[in-house]
C-alpha cells in the first residue's frame, strides 16, 4: 500500500475505532449505576455475537479473491441474514447469563438487543463492503458522519435524564442512516455481488467459522463471569477500560479490514521483518509496564474516578489489546492464504486447553486471573505459526551476518 492509502486507512479507522472509546467515556458519566449496568450487559451480549459477524461475513468480505469473488461476497451477505435471525432467536436465552439483565427480561429488552445488534451488523457490513468494492475514500465521509452525528446528538440529549434504552435507540438510528449512505455509494457495484445460497464455496467462510465459535464462547464466558464475579459495576469497568484500549486495537483493525482488502485485490502477501517485530514487541512491553505504574491515574483521568477500584483491569486489558495487535499479521496471513489448517489448530487449542482454564478460574471467583488468561489468548497463534513453519520463522528471528 502506498503512503496515501495508509494515511486514509488510518484516518478512517481512527474514527471507526474511536467510536466505542468515546462512547464509554460518555455513558460512564451520563448513565446511573443501574442503567450503565444494563447498557454494558446488552453491549457485551452483542459484542460476543459480533465474533460470528467477523468470522462469517466481514473477514470473508475483506479477503474474497479470485474469479468467484462476487459469489463469495453474496454468500457472506446471505450468512448475515442467517446470523441476524439466529441472534433474534437466541437473545432471550443468552440474556439470562448476565446477572445485570435477569430482572430486566422483557419484550422491550429483546427488541432493544435485536435492533442494536442488527443496526451494528448492517453498518459494519456496509462499511467493509464499501472499502472492499469502492474505496476507503468513499467510506471515510460516512464514518465521519456517524461519529459526529451520534456524539452531537448525545451531547444535546445529555441535558435530559438518559437511560440505557435512549443511548441504544440513538446509536441504532444513526447506524441505519449510515447504512443508507453505504447503499447509495454501492449502487454501481451491484454486478460485483452474486446472491447465492451457501454451497461448496462456503468452505472458505467456514475456515474462519471455527475460530469465530471459539472467540464467541471465550468472550461470552468472560463477560458473563465478570458480571457474576465483579458485578454490574465490574462489567461496566471491564468494557469501558477495554474500549479505552481501542487506540492500540487500531493497528489490528487496519490490518483486518483495509490491508486484507488491499492484499485480496492486488494478490500480494504479508511479509514479516525482524526489526519491525523487535520494535513492536519492545514497545508492547514498555506500554504494559507503564500501564501498571499509571493505572489509577488513567482511570481517574478517563472515567472521573468512577472505576478506580478496578484499576488492575487497565494493564490486563491493555495486554489483551497488545496481544491482539501483535498477532493480527498472523491471522491476516492465514485468511488471505486460506490456511484452514492453522485456523482450525488454533480453535482446537483454545477449545481444549484454554477454555477449561477460563471456566475454572471464573467460577471459583478468580476473575482477574481469568481476564489475564483471556488477554493472552491470541498469543497461541504465534505458537502455532512458529511450530508449523520453524525454518521460515527461524530466519525471521536470526540476525543477518
Amino acid at each position: 500500500m502506498n503512503a496515501s492509502r495508509v494515511v486514509l486507512s488510518l484516518t478512517e479507522q481512527i474514527f471507526a475505532s474511536g467510536f466505542n472509546f468515546l462512547l464509554f467515556l460518555c455513558v460512564a458519566r451520563l448513565l446511573s449505576g443501574e442503567e450503565l449496568g444494563i447498557f454494558t450487559a446488552i453491549f457485551s451480549l452483542n459484542q460476543s455475537f459480533s465474533f460470528f459477524l467477523f468470522g462469517l461475513v466481514l473477514f470473508p468480505l475483506s479477503s474474497a479473491s479470485g474469479a468467484d469473488t462476487p459469489k463469495q461476497i453474496g454468500i457472506a451477505l446471505v450468512l448475515l441474514v442467517i446470523l441476524l435471525l439466529g441472534f433474534a432467536l437466541l437473545a432471550p436465552l443468552t440474556t439470562y447469563a448476565f446477572d445485570s439483565l435477569k430482572d430486566q427480561a422483557s419484550l422491550q429488552l429483546w427488541v432493544l438487543s435485536v435492533s442494536f445488534f442488527a443496526g451494528q451488523c448492517c453498518y459494519e457490513v456496509g462499511r467493509w463492503l464499501c472499502i472492499r468494492l469502492h474505496s476507503v475514500l468513499a467510506a471515510l465521509p460516512v464514518t465521519l458522519f456517524r461519529f459526529t452525528s451520534f456524539f452531537t446528538a448525545l451531547y444535546l440529549l445529555s441535558y435530559w435524564q438518559l437511560n440505557a434504552g435512549h443511548v441504544i435507540v440513538l446509536q441504532t438510528c444513526i447506524s441505519l442512516i449510515a447504512v443508507g449512505f453505504y447503499v447509495w455509494l454501492l449502487r454501481g457495484f451491484r454486478d460485483k455481488i452474486v446472491w447465492v445460497l451457501p454451497d461448496r464455496a462456503t468452505f472458505k467462510h467456514l475456515a474462519t467459522f471455527g475460530n469465530s465459535v471459539v472467540s464467541f464462547v471465550a468472550n461470552f464466558i468472560v463477560v458473563s463471569l465478570v458480571d457474576r464475579g465483579l458485578g454490574g459495576g465490574g462489567l461496566a469497568a471491564f468494557q469501558a477500560i477495554r474500549s479505552a484500549t481501542n487506540p492500540i486495537g487500531l493497528v489490528s483493525q487496519v490490518l483486518d479490514n483495509h490491508f486484507s482488502a488491499e492484499f485480496s485485490r492486488s494478490g500480494q502477501r504479508m511479509s514479516f521483518h525482524r526489526h519491525i517485530l523487535l520494535v513492536a514487541v519492545s514497545g508492547a512491553i514498555l506500554l504494559f509496564l507503564l500501564s501498571f505504574i499509571f493505572a489509577r491515574e488513567i482511570t481517574e483521568l478517563l472515567f472521573a474516578g468512577r472505576f478506580s477500584e478496578y484499576w488492575i483491569l487497565v494493564p490486563l486489558l491493555l495486554l489483551a489489546s497488545l496481544c491482539h495487535a501483535l498477532t493480527r499479521p498472523v491471522f491476516v496471513s492465514w485468511r488471505v492464504s486460506n490456511s484452514t489448517k492453522s485456523l482450525n489448530t488454533y480453535s482446537f487449542l483454545i477449545l481444549i486447553v484454554v477454555m477449561p482454564v477460563l471456566l475454572i478460574t471464573g467460577l471459583t471467583g478468580h476473575s482477574y486471573v481469568m481476564i489475564g488468561v483471556f488477554a493472552l489468548l491470541p498469543m497461541n497463534a504465534l505458537l502455532i505459526e512458529f511450530l508449523r513453519y520453524p525454518a521460515e520463522n527461524r530466519r525471521l528471528t536470526q540476525s543477518k551476518p
